[in-house]
């Protein structure tokens, strides 16, 4: 899991892009990013990478109990 709430997009980007790297190569198949809700840059900068990451299978809103609307699960090849 990754908090990205109160950082700045190019912050958020690197965070999340080195976090997935090392979720890879610990062979972990499913990610949590709590990005907030705020005004949905972060939300929205996080599946815009997700979505065009190769190894990205799929990705969605977390459960309501998990963050709903404010954090995205992914599943990793």
């Amino acid at each position: 899991e990754i908090h990205l709430r109160q950082m700045r997009a190019e912050e958020a980007q690197e965070a999340l892009d080195k976090f997935l790297d090392d979720a890879l190569v610990a062979g972990i198949d499913e990610i949590r990013i709590v990005h907030g809700k705020g005004d949905g840059i972060l939300r929205k900068l996080t599946r815009d990478l997700l979505r065009r990451h190769s190894q990205v299978v799929g990705f969605g809103d977390a459960e309501d109990s998990e963050g709903g609307y404010g954090a995205t699960v992914a599943r990793l090849k």
